[in-house]
């Protein structure tokens, strides 16, 4: 799927744990007045959410944008790297095309070289699911390896209020890892090593905010990492916006910072039997 990046790689799974307390959050229009539910069920309701919004995302397209830096300890800039994509899905596989690297559009050749690229996995039909693509986004390619499915079982949560994200109240979670619980497995495990704040849209009942901090040395990466996810409403779908990784790393001649981000925006719902990149019907493509 077009020119390849090299993507900062560092698993994390985040689990939670928390006790039945009972909240009093904002009707949802549904009901007459303000719902009463349990911080466990408001985590339950957000894994749902996360699993359903993902399916849902291959109504849209729109435009990643990538970046990494590279520090010394002196604050030296070492590495500057960055991509922009457009993306689109077509019967419910996901394309990336490369649009831009390092902040400047593709050369001729760079462009039809990309074109190319993305043409014949298109023609292949060598996409991505949309759901595994979206769990990647906010997953695998920087590696968060978020299992949001075990979220009530492994971390204990304490309940800090009631908090606005981009003007909506959210319910914030302080959580800590549980020691008398342990999840079977080696990437589940290391998901053991995170204090994680969340933060779950008391309207919704989705996850607006996750931000961690590594507790231990884990892939190479030093505690005080930290990794922070931000999703926003999109026509009543929630989907990432913002990712980013913050922290140090040990390199072959010692430590390096290493700040990772990426955005997610211009969020759009199309047809899937028409190429929004190029925007004429894939019918109607010229032949060559």
């Amino acid at each position: 799927m077009g020119a390849r990046i090299a993507w900062l790689r560092l698993y994390v799974a985040l689990f939670l744990w928390v006790p039945g307390i009972l909240l009093t959050l904002a009707q949802d229009g549904n009901e007459p007045g303000p719902r009463k539910i349990t911080v466990a069920e408001l985590l339950q309701s957000a894994v749902s959410h996360r699993w359903t919004d993902e399916t849902r995302a291959e109504q849209f397209t729109y435009r990643e944008t990538w970046r990494n830096r590279n520090f010394s300890t002196s604050g030296a800039l070492l590495v500057d790297q960055s991509a922009r994509f457009e993306a689109i899905a077509l019967h419910g596989q996901l394309y990336l095309r490369m649009t831009a690297r390092d902040g400047k559009p593709l050369s001729g050749a760079e462009e039809e070289q990309e074109s190319q690229s993305y043409d014949a996995a298109i023609a292949g039909s060598k996409g991505l699911a949309m759901p595994q693509r979206v769990a990647a986004l906010v997953t695998k390619d920087i590696n968060l390896g978020l299992q949001l499915d075990l979220l009530p079982d492994f971390y204990r949560c304490e309940l800090i209020g009631i908090e606005p994200i981009d003007g909506r109240n959210s319910v914030h979670l302080d959580c800590t890892p549980r020691r008398d619980r342990k999840p079977h497995g080696k990437a589940p495990a290391q998901g053991m090593n995170f204090r994680v704040q969340v933060w779950v849209d008391e309207q919704d009942h989705t996850f607006a905010r996750v931000d961690a901090q590594l507790l231990k040395n884990q892939d190479g990466f030093l505690p005080g990492s930290r990794i922070s996810l931000v999703w926003s409403p999109v026509e009543e779908v929630w989907l990432p916006t913002k990712m980013s990784v913050r922290g140090e790393t040990k390199a072959r001649h010692g430590p390096v910072q290493v700040e990772t981000e990426y955005s997610f925006s211009a969020y759009r719902r199309f047809r899937t039997d028409v190429r929004i990149l190029n925007t004429t019907p894939i019918d109607n493509q010229p032949q060559k």
